[in-house]
């Protein structure tokens, strides 16, 4: 089987806790309690860089996407794209890192997309309800759009409800990737969380557009509900369908042994128990990410 590609990782460095604020301290702490957390039993101390990369190392993953995080607009907190490579590059190896830009800041902030992938970034990382925008709506957020799409490098949004505090969920909702979706038809874009609790509308979303995927992060399989499963392997969707961990807030070992036991599940829709492919499975884990991220990584 191919190695992992964990799409969707976070640094709980000292130097990152600092930067994104107490909202993520907080976030952390809430989700430290998991025993499926990295940081479960210590959610208020940092943890080195170098303990990420060895536990992905340790875990066979091939790369593990270390996704930004800046909201000085609207937060007055983030770390800039520069510095996280510079943190990230002694262990480049194993990880890899999506810049993080102001969507309100337009052409600046597209400037610093150009500079930061020019520097190593393979990807963009927004936050619609941390960085308090609606994606369909914000003017100055197409000028991000065009640039990514015009360097070829994927943005993965938040998708779904959120423990960062204070923000809305409301702007995370997946329908207002849809436009998006549409208006820049050759930008990768990665909805995470299937968009939870929204997964349905999630679903429609990436079903019509096919330059949109789906990552599985920071719930186990078996907590998804069951309609995530029964239309995510179908032909539209099985090949735009990613692993992530949300890490630290849930180890990759734990998402993937939840995902190698989870064999089969109850189908409402159906009124049958359905089986996960194996094939389905496999391509998930790796090939998917892989094809997604071609001349990236």
């Amino acid at each position: 089987m191919a190695r992992p590609i964990d799409i969707h990782a976070h640094l709980y460095c000292a130097e990152a806790l600092e930067a994104y604020g107490e909202p993520y301290r907080a976030a952390g702490r809430y989700f430290g309690r998991s025993k499926a957390a990295h940081h479960h039993g210590r959610a208020d101390d940092p943890i080195p860089i170098e303990d990420t990369a060895l536990l992905s190392r340790a875990l066979g993953i091939e790369k593990a996407i270390i996704l930004n995080l800046e909201a000085m607009t609207a937060r007055g907190c983030g770390m800039d794209n520069m510095r996280i490579l510079e943190l990230c590059a002694p262990y480049d190896d194993v990880l890899a890192v999506f810049a993080a830009v102001d969507p309100h800041r337009g052409e600046v902030a597209a400037e610093e997309l150009s500079r930061a992938v020019e520097a190593g970034c393979i990807g963009l990382k927004l936050h619609p309800g941390y960085q308090d925008f609606y994606p369909d709506d914000l003017e100055s957020a197409r000028a991000v759009y065009r640039t990514a799409q015009d360097l070829g490098v994927p943005i993965l949004f938040h998708s779904g409800t959120t423990r960062l505090q204070p923000s809305y969920i409301r702007p995370c909702r997946p329908v207002h990737l849809d436009k998006v979706a549409v208006d820049f038809p050759d930008l990768r874009i990665v909805m995470s969380h299937v968009g939870y609790p929204w997964v349905d509308e999630a679903i429609q979303v990436a079903w019509r557009n096919p330059n949109v995927y789906i990552d599985l992060a920071g719930i186990l399989p078996r907590y998804y509900p069951p309609q995530v499963w029964h239309y995510l392997q179908m032909r539209d969707l099985r090949e735009r369908v990613l692993f992530g961990s949300d890490y630290p807030m849930l180890r990759p070992d734990a998402w993937l042994e939840a995902w190698e036991e989870f064999d089969t599940y109850f189908c409402p829709l159906c009124n049958r128990e359905e089986s996960i492919d194996p094939a389905f499975k496999e391509a998930v884990v790796s090939a998917n990410a892989a094809r997604m991220l071609a001349g990236l990584l």
